[in-house]
């Protein structure tokens, strides 16, 4: 059995009007999206039973703990700050004197961090915490529909760590709980806490984790130490007779994220962005169910460069595809995501049996069936292989080129007065310049561009064919190319003469079932642009 721990979810720390130690924004707002969806999730974690939409229907046995704090500030401690570590505490997490933990007459536990005398401790500030019986106390009123009182654990602690007289490891044993998993906040207190007597109060009966996706902040330095000492906490078993020649056995506390126990892969994208959509093209293809993670870059500050997001793709970019094999493996670069796709998922995803294949055909109400095509063909035609590869990796050189002008673009029109910050004016003299200027340049520099692409699709429109690389069938180059064509259109390209090849592909492929599916939201059905033309708009 897996048990799911979530700490203090209360007003104090996650209502601004009732909590004295609200987290930030940009904290707040992802941790509550995050656990909205990771407790649905645990609770069906390893279940089979696949209903419509492939959404898992029936419950598991999985343990699902809610732990709330309250703090009456009467305990005998020196701690006196929720909100942070003081500062020679910092690097003193693991010292302190060893906890007991339960018998095991086969290992010896040994190299366990302790907690430190802070993390001991409980809070007895000048400003109250969770106070009994207080607003702040209690669960904040978005999470209580999440609580399922009829099967759910619901504890109530009085120090940091959630184990410290609440019976939580008399709960998880007699439970026989081998996987926990942590979630809540603050992770540089009572998560750390936690999961510290976790490690220790475990033995061998359960491993812990903790969900990284899932764990609120105060400050964002803090977390990123705390979540830097969560992954150095371990424990070592060793025989208990102590032979020199045995094995010891490392055991570390791995940060996972809520994706872990969704039933299909994830996919964090950006709704309408050029990498983002050549991976759902390939993925509506190939019919691959996902659970997709929209990530909002306008807000601010960006989803994307939160530490959880940039634990998972260090340079804070979108896509990131997470499979859903037992190692959670991670692929982020568009193109590099479409070639493990086409490597691991080489024909149509299972699917509900009601389900029909529908593929790239062209008309969703033609009733033909068929399993979705290979988007690279098999390892014998090594020509044809060799010629798509080269056109998807030769589609950076249109996405570049496109990129410039549209970041000039932006950077004209976003100029400022230089006396004031008001808004952004498009007839400034920079505009003009750019207007002028600058765009007739960009924009014949992606005309000579799309002129070699021209020729690859006039070539094989020659031998009959309608896709980039002379398939019959869409493929890695189409799912690379046909998202910049798109883009490009949705920003004011105009067809010329020049490009009717171009103009026919864009056409036919823009038909298809799986890119219909995956177009962005609100981008219409590609027979017009949006309300930005960078190629002659103000």
């Amino acid at each position: 059995m897996k048990a799911l721990i979530l700490i203090d979810l209360q007003n104090e720390f996650l209502d601004p009007e009732k909590g004295r130690f609200t987290i930030p924004e940009s904290s707040r707002i992802p941790l509550l999206e995050n656990i909205r969806n990771l407790v649905p999730a645990f609770r069906s974690h390893g279940c089979n039973n696949i209903g419509e939409l492939g959404e898992t229907q029936t419950q598991s046995h999985n343990l699902v703990i809610w732990v709330r704090a309250e703090y009456s500030g009467s305990k005998s401690t020196t701690t006196s700050a929720l909100d942070e570590f003081p500062d020679d505490n910092e690097g003193q997490v693991g010292g302190g004197d060893s906890l007991s933990t339960a018998p095991n007459t086969s290992t010896t536990t040994t190299m366990v961090p302790d907690n430190s005398h802070f993390l001991t401790g409980t809070h007895t500030g000048t400003i109250p915490c969770c106070s009994p019986g207080s607003q702040g106390a209690e669960f904040y009123p978005p999470i209580t529909p999440l609580i399922d009182t009829s099967r759910d654990v619901v504890l109530t602690k009085t120090w940091f760590s959630a184990f410290k007289e609440t019976g939580l490891a008399d709960i998880l044993r007699s439970r026989s709980v081998d996987e926990v998993y942590f979630a809540g906040l603050l992770s540089n207190v009572c998560i750390l806490a936690s999961v510290n007597d976790s490690i220790r109060h475990s033995a061998t009966s359960w491993k812990t984790h903790v969900v990284g996706d899932c764990l609120g902040y105060l400050r964002e330095k803090s977390h990123a130490a705390a979540l830097a000492k969560l992954h150095t906490l371990t424990l070592s078993t060793k025989p208990h007779n102590n032979d020199q020649g045995a094995a010891v056995e490392m055991v570390s506390t791995p940060s996972i994220t809520s994706t872990f126990f969704h039933p299909h892969p994830a996919l964090y994208y950006v709704n309408g962005s050029i990498p983002s959509w050549r991976v759902q093209l390939a993925l509506h293809h190939k019919e691959i169910p996902t659970n997709d993670i929209r990530m909002y870059v306008m807000r601010s500050p960006k989803p994307t460069r939160t530490p959880a997001f940039l634990a998972i793709n260090p340079r804070g970019k979108t896509p990131v595809f997470v499979d859903n094999d037992p190692a959670r493996t991670r692929t982020y670069e568009s193109l590099a995501i479409l070639l493990y796709v086409e490597e691991y998922y080489p024909s149509a995803a299972a699917a509900p049996a009601a389900a029909t294949s529908m593929g790239c055909n062209r008309d969703a109400d033609a009733g033909l069936k068929h399993s979705p095509s290979p988007l690279l063909p098999q390892r014998e035609q090594c020509q044809k292989r060799a010629q798509i590869l080269c056109l998807m990796q030769e589609s950076e050189n249109l996405h570049s080129t496109y990129d410039a002008l549209d970041d000039a673009y932006w950077d004209a029109k976003t100029e400022h007065h230089a006396d004031d910050n008001s808004t952004p004016t498009p007839t400034s003299a920079r505009f003009e310049r750019f207007a002028t200027c600058e765009r007739p340049k960009f924009i014949q520099a992606i005309h000579d561009e799309l002129a070699f692409w021209e020729t690859h699709v006039t070539t094989a429109h020659a031998a009959g064919k309608r896709f980039l690389a002379g398939t019959d069938d869409l493929s890695l180059a189409d799912c690379a190319f046909y998202p910049i064509l798109a883009y490009m259109v949705h920003r004011g390209f105009v067809f010329t003469e020049r490009f009717q090849g171009l103009e026919q592909y864009y056409w036919d492929v823009t038909g298809l079932v799986c890119v219909k599916r995956a177009r962005p939201e609100g981008w219409g059905d590609g027979s017009g642009r949006g309300k930005t033309n960078v190629f002659g708009g103000r």
